[in-house]
C-alpha cells in the first residue's frame, strides 16, 4: 500500500501489480459519501408483533444445587 495525495494504491506481495486504485481522504475528520444517509428511505417494521415476556422465578427455600461445592459458605 502507499498514500499518494489523495489516493491510496494497493499492491500485490511482490508488489509488481497495482491491485486498486481508491480516492480518499486523509482528514481527521467524519467524511461521508453523496446520497449515504438518504431521508427517503422507508422504515423497517417488524414483520410479526413482539409477544416476549420476561419473568422472574424465585428461588426455590433450602441449599442450592452448586452449594456443595461452594465451601466456605454451606460448611
Amino acid at each position: 500500500m502507499s498514500r499518494e495525495g489523495g489516493y491510496l494504491h494497493i499492491y500485490s506481495d511482490d508488489l509488481a501489480l497495482e491491485l486498486a486504485v481508491h480516492a480518499v481522504t486523509w482528514d481527521r475528520r467524519d467524511s461521508w459519501c453523496e446520497g449515504q444517509w438518504a431521508d427517503a428511505q422507508p422504515e423497517e417494521l417488524p414483520s410479526q408483533p413482539v409477544t416476549t415476556s420476561i419473568s422472574r422465578v424465585e428461588l426455590a427455600p433450602g441449599k442450592p444445587a452448586f452449594a456443595k461445592f461452594d465451601f466456605g459458605r454451606w460448611a
